[in-house]
């Protein structure tokens, strides 16, 4: 009897501290899916009634943070952890009423004599501290734009107040020369070995740039081999590769290339479905357009010369 009621007690005993073992493993669980990251920014120079920060993530999605501030000039914005790693990019924007009106932030950023200008932006993880000074607005009219949330393209307003800032957040600085000097973007103005090099050697200098990953993620199919985003990833700190972009292109280098299959698709004048690839006995040209495109209009004429070369030996989707 005495036995029984010592392994009972046991069996309490073991069941408590099962008990408290998970009370505390969920805390630290909830801890880390809650834990919420801040921008600060501190103005000089100007104030705003409302200002809105743009977290744009994966897959084309968008997210608007309303900012927190009691005098319009020390704002403060929060947002999910979780959702830091499928950031691509972000900006501030002033919320207006008409969809022909945007309304941005510029920042220019003064570093070793070297000017950077930039609306887009990508911030440090945890926290971010900007102190910016206003200089001057700039309006623009009949810019051509996409009406918000559709694909239809207006003629509308864009809205540029420039701050001088000040910051030490290493990401905010490399997203700043990203967008200043275009690295990772392709470039007429450069030969594809050029670009290859300029890429390298920035990535050389911030080999934790979240916003080149996410750059080069974002644009692995239309720029460049395999091989070359082999080497680029392999210049990126072992954190970044491991990161949700750095994934992306990981599959991407990896992924075993299939046998083209012609599907069935809607033509987008009778939206009766058809294949893709109608002719295998001609050459098939698919292109892909928007209207709103500036590189799409810009290969009109070049289509037009493939057309006049080939003739009925061609076909184009």
């Amino acid at each position: 009897m005495k036995q029984l009621t010592s392994l009972s007690s046991q069996a309490r005993f073991l069941a408590l501290l099962l008990l408290l073992g998970g009370i505390l493993l969920s805390c630290t669980t909830r801890g880390k899916q809650n834990k919420i990251n801040v921008v600060r920014l501190e103005l000089e120079g100007q104030r705003y009634d409302s200002l809105h920060l743009a977290l744009f993530l994966d897959e084309d999605q968008r997210m608007s943070i309303e900012g927190q501030s009691e005098d319009g000039h020390n704002w403060e914005f929060f947002y999910p952890d979780s959702l830091y790693e499928q950031i691509k990019y972000f900006d501030f924007f002033i919320q207006g009423t008409p969809d022909s009106v945007k309304h941005h932030l510029l920042f220019r950023l003064v570093k070793q004599d070297d000017t950077l200008r930039a609306i887009s932006c990508f911030f440090g993880r945890s926290s971010s501290h900007i102190k910016a000074r206003y200089i001057e607005t700039t309006t623009r009219r009949d810019v051509l734009m996409l009406r918000r949330g559709t694909d239809e393209v207006i003629l509308g307003t864009t809205i540029r107040d420039l701050f001088e800032i000040s910051t030490d957040d290493q990401e905010l600085i490399s997203s700043m020369k990203i967008m200043t000097y275009g690295y990772g973007y392709y470039s007429e103005e450069f030969t594809h070995e050029e670009m290859m090099q300029r890429d390298m050697d920035f990535i050389r200098q911030y080999p934790n740039s979240r916003a080149m990953i996410s750059l080069l993620a974002y644009s692995r199919y239309r720029r460049g081999s395999k091989d070359d985003f082999a080497k680029l990833f392999n210049l990126f700190s072992e954190e970044l590769q491991q990161s949700f972009y750095g994934q992306k292109i990981y599959r991407h280098i990896t992924r075993v290339d299939t046998v083209f299959k012609n599907q069935m698709f809607s033509a987008w004048d009778t939206d009766l479905p058809e294949l893709i690839v109608q002719d295998s006995s001609k050459f098939n040209l698919i292109l892909f357009s928007a209207s709103w495109c500036g590189p799409c209009m810009r290969q009109i004429p070049i289509v037009k010369k493939i057309y006049q070369n080939l003739g009925d030996k061609l076909i184009m989707t």
